[in-house]
């Protein structure tokens, strides 16, 4: 952030290449990589971000006050981008808190009493060569050499803060961050600290034309992969459904995009990579949300067409695919708690696709609205139960269910 601070006060907006949406998060992004470039054209420019560092480390009025203005800009560009998506966040912990409430020097004191630390012209480490961290990871730097804090000793401090607040400390973070998190783990142990987080990790998300990185201009924004899946999902909208009007497409169209972005990372382990490919994003046929949505979609036409029912006889529901269904919504409640209890969550969305199947072939094989009026019934409540958990699906993957697609 201190690098993107120094950007935005001396790069002039004239000299970023023009590209994303007109959001300031987009217009930082291209000054971040403009940075970057400089950088390595100019290493005395590292120079000056150092003795910026030291002075945000100080707590020096004024580049705190500047930093955090920029990490501001940028939060408020996320927020909204996540909002697009269904993600809110009840708060914000910021970094630089940990250098003004004195936590991070509290930190380095306790880690320097270990018999672990070291130091190296000044710069403080832990040596985890027993540990199992082996070559220059084995080195686990909390200080540089002129004593100023660096981003894993302001972590240590930030959990520290974290296990106050919680029974459980849950991270969810990308699979570079498993050496940093061992590495924090083993500080924890040495500062007696007996709460440890328990960490989701996740492989990056790349398209197929390769990995993606924000440093080197390769990154894919998040608006930019909202936006064309709702134009792609439009198009697929208006070909099946050509009598609705504009407003009425655009508005499935966002529903079904914003949720197809969602469940097709959702969908997969977090341990697997993730390869984006619009082809399995947006197939009504397949795996994925809009096939989920449209099943949901189904049950509640087929609902508007049924007659008002005058009773349920449920004895009635014999048919193979009827106890099918019925045994495939029964196991909702536990796959549930295996999320939770697993921390998991891809298995809910193997699931909601199973029901999904599940029910399709339950609306081929069964006929409802034509049925004699007492089987009608029946089923019909079958139906009305699939729709309500195809909707508890949807809603706790925070995805739209839709009345029509």
């Amino acid at each position: 952030m201190v690098v993107l601070t120094w950007a935005t006060q001396n790069i002039s907006e004239d000299d970023l290449p023009k590209a994303g949406r007109d959001k300031d998060d987009h217009l930082l992004v291209r000054y971040y990589q403009k940075a970057y470039e400089i950088l390595e054209s100019d290493p005395t420019l590292e120079k000056t971000i150092e003795e910026l560092v030291l002075k945000l480390d100080r707590g020096e009025e004024k580049i705190v006050h500047d930093v955090k203005a920029v990490a501001e800009r940028v939060m408020r560009g996320m927020v909204s981008t996540l909002k697009e998506i269904g993600v809110s966040l009840d708060s914000y912990f910021w970094e630089s808190g940990t250098i003004l409430d004195g936590s991070v020097h509290e930190v380095i004191e306790s880690l320097k009493r270990s018999e672990n630390a070291h130091s190296d012209e000044g710069a403080y480490y832990l040596d985890l060569e027993s540990f199992g961290i082996h070559g220059w990871d084995a080195r686990f730097f909390f200080t540089r050499k002129d004593g100023t804090s660096l981003y894993t000793t302001r972590d240590i401090a930030y959990h520290l803060g974290k296990f106050k607040r919680c029974d459980i400390a849950i991270n969810v973070l990308g699979e570079d961050q498993k050496l940093g998190m061992k590495q924090l783990t083993l500080a924890l142990n040495m500062m007696g600290v007996e709460k440890r987080p328990e960490t989701v990790f996740y492989a990056f998300v790349s398209l197929p034309t390769g990995k993606m990185s924000t440093r080197s201009g390769t990154t894919v924004l998040l608006d930019d992969l909202i936006d064309e899946s709702r134009a792609r999902a439009a198009e697929e909208v208006r070909k099946r459904r050509p009598e609705l009007s504009s407003e009425r497409i655009e508005t499935i169209a966002s529903s079904v995009g914003t949720g197809a972005v969602r469940y097709n990372i959702l969908r997969v382990q977090p341990e697997k990579r993730i390869v984006f490919k619009w082809e399995e994003a947006l197939n009504f046929e397949g795996n994925s949300a809009p096939f989920i949505q449209y099943s949901h979609a189904r049950a509640s036409s087929i609902l508007r067409k049924a007659p008002e029912r005058t009773g349920e006889d449920f004895g009635l529901l014999t048919h193979p695919s009827e106890i099918l269904l019925v045994n495939t919504m029964s196991r909702f409640p536990s796959v549930i708690r295996n999320c939770a209890e697993s921390r998991r969550v891809h298995s809910l969305a193997s699931y909601a696709h199973d029901l999904s199947s599940n029910f399709n072939q339950f609306y081929r094989d069964c006929g409802v609205i034509h049925a004699e009026p007492e089987l009608r019934d029946a089923r019909s409540a079958l139906v009305e139960c699939a729709k309500i958990v195809l909707a508890s699906c949807l809603d706790t993957m925070g995805i739209e269910a839709p009345e029509e697609m």
